[in-house]
């Protein structure tokens, strides 16, 4: 869904379509109207990317960036302080067209988390459920839990 930097690489009417026929995966459910949007070309609904503040991402060198797609601001893990991590407090650029589910989750998760409480509760529940066992490739239908 994302290309280079994190940004939305598919946008118009046939994805919105197909959205609406098969929905997404139950975590973006945090920013699903954003989602919706973004499709639609509109980057204007504003949000902030907690990345490098709340959250982390760590890289395999040790390095903390704000995600897996901007490398531009890197620090070592060992200096990071409080100090240096409200540094990343701050609007980012790429934050408009931004479709990366795990930074728009845990940020919209942790930024509002009244807004975000029924999508947190029905993720939940998803979780808990008992999953289907695949399909075989001759079968139709999963074989019964």
């Amino acid at each position: 869904m994302h290309g280079k930097g994190g940004q939305i690489a598919i946008k118009g009417e046939k994805y919105l379509a197909l959205l609406d026929k098969y929905g997404v995966f139950e975590g973006v459910n945090f920013y699903g109207e954003h989602l919706k949007e973004m499709l639609a070309g509109d980057f204007s609904r504003p949000w902030k990317c907690l990345g490098g503040f709340k959250f982390l991402y760590v890289t395999a060198a040790g390095t903390i960036q704000w995600c897996a797609q901007q490398r531009g601001v890197a620090f070592d893990l060992m200096s990071a302080t409080p100090e240096r991590l409200q540094t990343n407090n701050v609007h980012k650029p790429c934050e408009a067209g931004c479709s990366l589910g795990c930074v728009r989750m845990v940020s919209h998760t942790l930024g509002e988390p009244l807004k975000t409480f029924g999508a947190s509760v029905k993720l939940a529940i998803g979780m808990s459920k008992p999953k289907a066992k695949a399909c075989s490739p001759d079968q139709k239908t999963p074989a019964p839990v």
